[in-house]
C-alpha cells in the first residue's frame, strides 16, 4: 500500500474567510483595525462597547457616521432590573450581551478587543464570561491577549495595492513580531507586476465564466481561488481607490504550539521564494521561549497585537525580588527585541545555552561570551597563535542601510581587512552579508534598558581582540559620530593605548529625508536645519529647539516617544522641554522608518495629527526619525517653495490641505525601484 505524508501537528488551518456578520467588543484603535479588516471582507460589522459612541476612538466614530459600522452602547442594553442590582457588574454585562445577541441574529465571529485597553482593561474573568456566552450560541471567538480563549487567530496580513491579492503569515504563536518582519520581507520581494498579474488573471477567469467555460479549479462564484499553486482571496469586486494602498495587520499570538514551520498565505510552486534558508530555523529558535512563557500571566507582553507596537520599550533589569509575571514580561521583551533587530542568520544560529543566557540575563564571565553573541564562526587557527603585535581598531559607519551607500573605505575595511566585526543591532542583513564568511561577527545586545552596560562590554571586547593582534571593525549605523557614541569609544580606546581610525559614513539624518523626497534645506522653504536627539542620556527628556519657520528640525531616536516629543514642541508652556516659541499645530512632519530599505515607510502629517497617524499605521519599524518643518511638503507634487515669502503664514491651512489632498495624513511604502539597479 502506498505511504502518505504524516501530519505534523501544531499548525493552523489557514482560511480566506468572509463572514457575513461579525461582532467586535471594544471601541479602541484595535477594534477599529479589526472593523476595517472585516469591512474589507464585505462583512456587516457590529461594535458593542461600554460608553457607546461617546467613548469610541475617532475612527469608529467616523465609520459609524458614514454608516459603515453599527455601534451599540453596551451599558444602555442592560435591563433596568439588572442595572439596579447591588451585585457585581459582571452579570449585568452578560444580561446586556444576551439582549444584544437576541436582537442581532446571524453573528458568526466575535473579537474581544477591550482586554488590551488601559486603564479600563477587561479582566480575564470577565473575558471568560463573555467568551462562554458567545460560545453557547456557536459564535467563534478571538480574545486579545488571552490565547486560551481563542477559537481562531489572525495572521500577519498584507493586501497588495490595487489588487485582490492578500498575503498572510503566521508562526503559530512562536514569534508575533517575527511574523510581521517575515511578512514585510515577503512583500518587499514581490515583483512590481504582481498586482497587475493578479488583476489580469481575475479578469480572465471572469471572462471564462461569462462564456460558460468550466472553471480551471471547479470553484463556484464565491471568489476563492487555488489556481497555479497561489493561495489568494479574490473578492468579486476590488477595493475602491479611496481605500489605503496597503493594509498590514500584525499576527495575533494565540497558540502555544512548539512546531517550527511558519505558514504563509501564498505558495509559489516550482519557483524560488527569495527568503533566507535560515527563516524556519530562526522561528524555531525563538518559538520554545515564547511558548514557555505563555503559561504565565504576562499576557500584555505576549500579545503584541494589542496596541501600536513599539520594540523600543525599555527592558527592565533582572531583580532578585521579581515575580513570575515580571520575569515573564522581561523575557518576552527580550524576545521582541531580538525578533525585531537581530539578523535572521543570527537567530538561526542560537543554541540552547545562548537562549537561556539571553533570557535569564546572567552576568557574563567575559564580555565575549555573554553580551555579544557570535555568529558561530570560530577564530581561524592563525588567530590562536601568540602574537606580540597589537591589532587595529576601525570605527566605521554603514550608512542608512542600503549596501550601495557604504563608502569605499568602509567597504574595503569590512571585506578585506577585518578579523572581527562588532556590529550594532541596527545594521541590516544586507550590509552584514558583504562580510566574508571567514570573519567573525558579533551583534551587540544593546537594547533600551541595558545600553550602558552593553556599550562598555563592546568596548572591552574590541580592546581584548586588538590586544590579540586582530583587526577589529566597530560597525555602526549611519555616521559613527552622529549620535553613534563614537567619541566615547575613541577616548576609551586611546586610554588603553589604541588609537582608532574613524571612517565617516552617510548620515541617516541627511539620507533618510532624501529617500522620503524631503530636502533638509531648500530655497524658499528651509534656510537651515538642526539635528537633535529625542531622548537624553538614561532616558531623560531633552530641551528641543524653538520654532523657526525657515528651519528644518531632524529628531533622531524619538519615534518611540512621539507623543511626548510632539507635546514638547506644541505646548504653550513647555518649560524646560523647549527653548522658545511653540510650533504651530499645522506644521508639517514626517516619520521616516527603515530608510533606504525595501520596507521603508514614510508617514506624513501635521504636528496635531501625527501621533494618531502613526498609531493607525500599525507596528513601528525601527530605526525611525522625525522631520519637522515646511521643507517636508515643499517637493511634494508640483512643489511649494513660497512658504518663506512675506505673509505666507496666512495661507498655511490651505497649503497643508492641498499637500494632504484634504486628508489628515499620508502613508507611503517602499523606495524607488531604481535603487534595485544599484
Amino acid at each position: 500500500m502506498l505511504e502518505y505524508p504524516s501530519p505534523s501537528q501544531g499548525a493552523s488551518l489557514i482560511l480566506a474567510f468572509r463572514p457575513r456578520k461579525i461582532l467586535i467588543i471594544g471601541s479602541g484603535p484595535l477594534a477599529a483595525s479589526r472593523a476595517f479588516s472585516a469591512l474589507e471582507a464585505d462583512s456587516e460589522v457590529h461594535i458593542l462597547a461600554q460608553g457607546g459612541l461617546e467613548d469610541a476612538c475617532d475612527e469608529l466614530k467616523w465609520r459609524t457616521s458614514q454608516g459603515q459600522v453599527t455601534l451599540s452602547n453596551w451599558t444602555a442594553l442592560i435591563p433596568p432590573s439588572e442595572s439596579a442590582s447591588t451585585s457585581t457588574a459582571q452579570p449585568d454585562e452578560i444580561a446586556g450581551l444576551e439582549r444584544f445577541l437576541d436582537d442581532t441574529p446571524g453573528i458568526s465571529l466575535a473579537c474581544i478587543t477591550d482586554t488590551a485597553v488601559r486603564p479600563h482593561r477587561r479582566s480575564r474573568e470577565s473575558c471568560e464570561r463573555v467568551y462562554r456566552t458567545l460560545k453557547a450560541r456557536n459564535i467563534q471567538v478571538n480574545s486579545t491577549d488571552v490565547p486560551e480563549l481563542c477559537d481562531f487567530t489572525f495572521t500577519s496580513t498584507h493586501r497588495v495595492a490595487e489588487s485582490a491579492l492578500q498575503i498572510g503569515v503566521t508562526t503559530n504563536g512562536q514569534g508575533c513580531r517575527l511574523s510581521s518582519r517575515l511578512r514585510r520581507d515577503i512583500v518587499s520581494k514581490l515583483p512590481p507586476t504582481t498586482a497587475a498579474a493578479v488583476r489580469n488573471v481575475g479578469q480572465l477567469r471572469s471572462l471564462a465564466k461569462e462564456k460558460g467555460r468550466h472553471s480551471c479549479d471547479g470553484e463556484d462564484d464565491g471568489g476563492h481561488d487555488e489556481t497555479e499553486g497561489v493561495s489568494v482571496s479574490t473578492p468579486n469586486r476590488l477595493a475602491s481607490e479611496t481605500k489605503p494602498e496597503s493594509i498590514d495587520i500584525p499576527e495575533y499570538c494565540g497558540s502555544t504550539s512548539t512546531q517550527s514551520v511558519p505558514q504563509i498565505g501564498i505558495a509559489l510552486r516550482g519557483q524560488e521564494s527569495g527568503l533566507p534558508t535560515t527563516t524556519a530555523v530562526a522561528v524555531r529558535n525563538i518559538g520554545p521561549q515564547v511558548s514557555q512563557d505563555m503559561d504565565d500571566d504576562g499576557h500584555d507582553e505576549i500579545e503584541e497585537d494589542s496596541a501600536v507596537s513599539t520594540p523600543n520599550r525599555p527592558v527592565p533589569t533582572r531583580s532578585s525580588t521579581e515575580t513570575e509575571t515580571e520575569s515573564t514580561r522581561r523575557r518576552m521583551k527580550w524576545v521582541a527585541q531580538v525578533s525585531e533587530y537581530w539578523p535572521l542568520s543570527k537567530l538561526a544560529s542560537l543554541t540552547a545555552d545562548d537562549m537561556t543566557a539571553l533570557l535569564e540575563g546572567r552576568v557574563p564571565e567575559t564580555p565575549l561570551t555573554q553580551s555579544l553573541m557570535s555568529l558561530a564562526l570560530p577564530p581561524t587557527p592563525a588567530h590562536n597563535l601568540p602574537n606580540s603585535k597589537r591589532g587595529r581598531i576601525f570605527l566605521v559607519g554603514s550608512g542608512p542601510g542600503h549596501p550601495s551607500l557604504l563608502t569605499q573605505a568602509t567597504h574595503t575595511v569590512l571585506t578585506r581587512l577585518a578579523d572581527l566585526v562588532l556590529s550594532d543591532k541596527l545594521v541590516p542583513d544586507a550590509v552584514l552579508a558583504l562580510i566574508p564568511k571567514s570573519v567573525e561577527i558579533r551583534i551587540a545586545k544593546k537594547f533600551p534598558g541595558n545600553a550602558e552596560g552593553a556599550q562598555m562590554e563592546m568596548m572591552e571586547a574590541a580592546i581584548e581582540a586588538a590586544n590579540r593582534g586582530l583587526t577589529v571593525v566597530r560597525l555602526k549605523q549611519g555616521d559613527p559620530v552622529v549620535y553613534g557614541r563614537a567619541g566615547e569609544e575613541v577616548l576609551y580606546f586611546r586610554a588603553h593605548g589604541l588609537e582608532p581610525l574613524v571612517i565617516p559614513g552617510v548620515s541617516s539624518a541627511l539620507a533618510a529625508p532624501t529617500f522620503a523626497n524631503i530636502p533638509v534645506t531648500q530655497r524658499g522653504a528651509a534656510e537651515s536645519f538642526t539635528v537633535c536627539t529625542g531622548v537624553g542620556r538614561r532616558g531623560k527628556e531633552i530641551t528641543l529647539p524653538a520654532y523657526e519657520r525657515a528651519r528644518t528640525l531632524v529628531i533622531l531616536m524619538g519615534v518611540a516617544r512621539l507623543a511626548q516629543v510632539v507635546d514638547a514642541l506644541v505646548a504653550a508652556d513647555a518649560g524646560a522641554r523647549r527653548q522658545g516659541a511653540a510650533y504651530p499645530g499645522n506644521t508639517p512632519v514626517a516619520i521616516i522608518e527603515r530608510a533606504s530599505m525595501p520596507d521603508q515607510r514614510v508617514v506624513t502629517s501635521t504636528l496635531r495629527d501625527v501621533v494618531q497617524a502613526l498609531e493607525s499605521s500599525g507596528e513601528q519599524r525601527p530605526p525611525g526619525m522625525i522631520v519637522v518643518g515646511w521643507s517636508v511638503l515643499c517637493l511634494y507634487g508640483k512643489g511649494d517653495t513660497g512658504v518663506l515669502e512675506e505673509g505666507a503664514e496666512k495661507g498655511d491651512e490651505g497649503r497643508v490641505e492641498r499637500w494632504l489632498a484634504g486628508g489628515r495624513w499620508r502613508v507611503e511604502e517602499g523606495v524607488d525601484p531604481s535603487w534595485g539597479l544599484l
